[in-house]
């Protein structure tokens, strides 16, 4: 099992063998600028874990990631991230995909939805991304609590969906 900060700020880092657990590890790869791809033991990725990194593909048993949660500002500022099916997760952290600016969601097949099943929506969790729809589907709840800065900067979104009521207007 990784630790905090285990390899951040390893900007030659191109390639980890085997597979990571990184459950437990914030910030394990923040700021790796050539790592593109890694395998990881489970589908929880905590906080900072790929922070200002070039990951493009996150793999969970050698296929994309569906993770059952992202921790806060995962993702932020991952500029070569693009995709990630989000559907399974009960929590996005504040700032995720905050400046990961090719995140689209899901694929091309999908016309590039984000379905979003957590009843409360953090801060900023796709704030400058290029998402172009999203949809909230809570699994459980039924009302959505949504957060601040939600899609700011996000210029490629056409399409937002809420399939129950919306507690504030804060997002």
């Amino acid at each position: 099992q990784l630790t905090t900060s285990a390899f951040e700020g390893c900007v030659a880092l191109e390639s980890v063998s085997g597979i990571a657990n990184i459950t437990s590890a914030p910030s394990a790869f923040a700021g790796t600028e050539a790592l593109a791809t890694i395998n990881i033991s489970g589908t929880i990725i905590p906080n900072h874990a790929f922070e200002g990194s070039a990951i493009e593909e996150v793999l969970y048993n050698d296929a994309q990631v569906v993770p059952t949660e992202v921790g806060e500002s995962a993702f932020a500022n991952a500029t070569a991230i693009e995709l990630m099916d989000l559907s399974k997760a009960t929590l996005i952290g504040k700032n995720a995909f905050n400046g990961a600016e090719n995140f689209v969601g899901t694929d091309a097949k999908s016309r590039n939805v984000v379905n979003i099943t957590t009843g409360t929506i953090n801060d900023g969790i796709l704030s400058g991304t290029a998402v172009v729809r999203v949809q909230f589907v809570p699994a459980a709840a039924t009302s959505l609590d949504l957060g601040l800065d939600i899609f700011g900067a996000a210029a490629a979104l056409k399409q937002v969906k809420f399939t129950v009521p919306v507690n504030n207007g804060n997002g």
